[in-house]
């Protein structure tokens, strides 16, 4: 039962799958921008990552780049609108000294770095050694082709797969925290507050 002036807050579906976009679009640049420091510490030209992802589909050089690049970043909204009711629901649910935390930012971050875990175990690894892998296995070609006419060699891609998927996690759980922390803190805009519980 609601403490005597703790507010009682509802959320409507679509406010919430909204704010849940919002906070994956934002998230997903967190996570581009350790992918450019990543590559420039590998040795990589800047866009390998996403230009691996749209040479796959079948697009080639600056095309390649651009479409991993929009794909990374519609899928990191998706999760973060999939994951936003979760999210919502677990804070709506976790009680703090008889008080609800649905405004805890620390504790949103704590549910989002489990919800970036998943991420990583459910979507990353998958989609890294049943496609990407394979697909790079196959190629005939001995290059990649890379923005500004760059060749990286299909075979240092390979060989860096299980580095690249190590240091994804943290990637991933960086992601998912930060999502947790926005949606936090959209939480307040998204909110129906009964003033009469006040």
């Amino acid at each position: 039962m609601m403490g005597m002036g703790e507010p009682l807050y509802t959320f409507s579906i679509a406010r919430t799958l909204f704010a849940g976009a919002v906070a994956g679009f934002i998230a997903s640049w967190y996570v581009t921008l350790l992918l450019v420091a990543s590559e420039y510490e590998i040795g990589f030209p800047i866009g390998t990552f996403y230009t691996v992802i749209g040479e796959i589909l079948g697009f080639r050089s600056a095309d390649a780049l651009y479409t991993g690049f929009v794909l990374h970043i519609i899928t990191s909204t998706i999760v973060g609108a999939s994951s936003s009711l979760l999210l919502v629901t677990i804070l709506r649910r976790w009680r703090l000294r008889g008080k609800v935390c649905i405004l805890c930012s620390y504790r949103a971050a704590g549910v989002g770095l489990i919800i970036g875990f998943l991420v990583w175990l459910v979507l990353f690894l998958p989609v890294t050694f049943l496609i990407v892998e394979p697909s790079l296995a196959f190629r005939s070609a001995t290059d990649v082709s890379m923005l500004y006419s760059v060749p990286v060699s299909v075979n240092a891609l390979l060989s860096m797969v299980w580095v690249i998927t190590v240091s994804a996690l943290p990637y991933h759980l960086g992601y998912g925290a930060t999502l947790g922390y926005l949606m936090s803190k959209l939480v307040k805009r998204i909110a129906i507050v009964d003033t009469n519980n006040i």
